[in-house]
């Protein structure tokens, strides 16, 4: 009996020291080389992090770059080409009424070449005015408004006379 009773702590103990050579084996074969190219793994996804981070702030700054050179060539090619008097009409149409342009002299100054236009339109009130000088500027034409402008009140209508400079290079 005691006999029996050694031999089943023997198969006992033969198993547990199965169990664990079996977890030895499986922590030092399997476990810990995972864990090794777990951590390698993370290191390489945090650098890979860090290089898009760096490539998309490239990539916005050349935007940005592409962007503002976008707008000075797109003034360059204005600023080459005289605006026509079609276009200082489509601009102005929106604002008056009656609208009469009128090309005055054309100077020529240093690189620049200037054409005057007297503009006469009606106006229903003078904010009209002022919103076409501000879409003038939004539009970042050469474009300049002259003073004297003058207002006359004219039935329910305002008549506004202006200056109004057309500035491109000579070519």
């Amino acid at each position: 009996m005691i006999q029996k009773f050694y031999s089943t702590k023997i198969k006992w103990l033969g198993l547990g020291i199965l169990f664990l050579a079996f977890l030895y084996i499986l922590i030092s074969f399997i476990i810990i080389p995972d864990m090794k190219q777990y951590s390698e793994t993370k290191t390489k996804i945090e650098l890979l992090k860090r290089e898009i981070d760096d490539i998309l702030q490239k990539k916005t700054d050349l935007s940005k770059s592409m962007g503002d050179f976008a707008g000075f060539e797109k003034n360059l090619m204005l600023a080459k080409n005289t605006i026509s008097e079609k276009d200082i009409e489509k601009i102005i149409k929106k604002y008056g009424k009656n609208i009469d342009i009128k090309p005055q002299n054309s100077v020529k100054k240093d690189n620049l070449y200037i054409v005057l236009y007297k503009i006469s339109m009606n106006i229903e009130t003078p904010v009209k005015f002022y919103e076409l000088i501000e879409d003038i500027k939004n539009r970042k034409l050469p474009l300049q408004i002259d003073y004297p402008v003058k207002f006359e009140k004219k039935d329910d209508e305002i008549r506004v006379e202006f200056i109004l400079k057309v500035y491109s290079l000579s070519v």
